[in-house]
C-alpha cells in the first residue's frame, strides 16, 4: 500500500475516519486471483480502509478478477459485519496491452449508519492521445457521516514510466476539465494512483516544472520517500489535491507507506510476487 490518508471528523465524535489508500497490484489477473495465499494477503490489506485506488488490473474480461477480489475480501471481514463493493474502468490503452483501474470501497460497516457510495464515473476523455491509460475519475458520496467532507473526487492514475513528464503535466488539463464539467458545484479533488514519479523516470528539474504547472496542489509524499520493495528511496506513487477543505480534513502525518510486509511478518521473497507497492 503505497500511502494511507485520514480524514477526521468536523466534531467529537466516535466515527473512525476514514481511511484512503491507493495500490498497484503488479500485473493483477487471472493468475494472481488464482492463488489462495497471495489473494489472502491482498485481502488483509484491503481490509484495513474505507477507499483503495487500485491500478495495473489485467483482465481480458473487466470485472472477473475483481468479482473474484471483491468476493474474497468481503468473505474476510463477513465477521466483522463490513462489506465491500467496487468501481471499475473499461480497459484502458493503445496497443493490445490494456489494464483496468478499480476503486475498492466499504459501503456498510456493522454500528456505522455511514455509508460510502459513488455518484458519478467517468474516464477522462483524452482527445489528444495524451494518456495511455487516462485517469478514471469517481466522486463519492458518504452518507449519514460526521466526517468535515462528504463529498469528494478521487483521480486513479498510472502512468506511463517513459512518458511520466508528459502525462504529469496533461494532468492539468484533466483537471480543468473536470472542473469544467462541473463548474456549478464545488469540488475537492485529489489525484492518486502510480506516477512513477521520482528516480529515472523524471528528473528533479521535471518535477519542479510538473509542480509549477501544478502550483494549486499538494504533493503529500515527498521526493526520494520509499514507496515500493525493490527499489530504495524512490516515491514513484503519489497523492496530491488542490482543495483547501480536503487538505485541512487530512490528519497530520497520516500520509505514510504502509510496509505491510513489516506488519504481516512477511520475507522479501513472498513480498516480490505479491503486490510489491505499498
Amino acid at each position: 500500500m503505497n500511502f494511507i490518508i485520514y480524514l477526521s471528523g468536523k466534531v467529537d465524535t466516535k466515527e473512525p475516519n476514514l481511511k484512503i489508500g491507493s495500490f498497484n497490484i503488479r500485473t493483477f489477473g487471472p493468475t494472481k486471483i488464482s492463488n489462495k495465499t497471495i489473494v489472502n494477503t491482498i485481502c488483509q490489506i484491503l481490509s484495513k480502509y474505507d477507499i483503495v485506488a487500485i491500478q495495473e488490473i489485467r483482465d481480458s474480461n473487466i470485472d472477473y478478477v475483481v468479482t473474484i477480489l471483491i468476493n474474497q475480501l468481503n468473505e474476510y471481514v463477513l465477521s466483522k459485519g463490513i462489506k465491500y463493493s467496487y468501481a471499475i474502468s473499461p480497459r484502458l490503452g493503445f496497443s493490445s496491452y490494456k489494464e483496468i483501474y478499480a476503486f475498492i470501497y466499504r459501503n456498510v460497516v456493522d454500528g456505522l449508519p455511514r455509508r460510502i457510495l459513488p455518484v458519478s464515473q467517468m474516464v477522462y476523455e483524452n482527445a489528444e492521445t495524451i494518456f495511455d491509460r487516462p485517469p478514471f475519475i469517481v466522486e463519492f458520496k458518504i452518507f449519514n457521516t460526521t466526517l468535515s467532507i462528504d463529498k469528494f473526487t478521487l483521480m486513479n492514475i498510472h502512468l506511463r514510466p517513459s512518458y511520466v513528464l508528459e502525462e504529469s503535466l496533461a494532468l492539468r488539463q484533466v483537471v480543468d476539465w473536470y472542473y469544467e464539467l462541473n463548474s456549478k458545484t464545488k469540488r475537492h479533488v485529489a489525484i492518486l494512483g502510480d506516477f512513477n514519479f521520482d528516480c529515472s523516470y523524471i528528473s528533479a528539474a521535471n518535477r519542479d516544472k510538473v509542480r509549477n504547472v501544478l502550483s494549486d496542489f499538494t504533493w503529500y509524499i515527498r521526493d526520494r520517500y520509499a514507496t515500493t520493495i525493490s527499489t530504495r528511496n524512490c516515491a514513484y506513487d503519489r497523492i496530491i489535491s488542490d482543495s483547501p477543505e480536503l487538505m485541512r480534513a487530512i490528519i497530520a502525518e497520516t500520509n505514510r507507506t504502509f510496509r505491510y510486509d513489516n506488519q504481516f511478518g512477511l520475507t522479501a521473497e513472498y513480498t516480490e510476487k505479491t503486490p510489491n507497492e505499498f
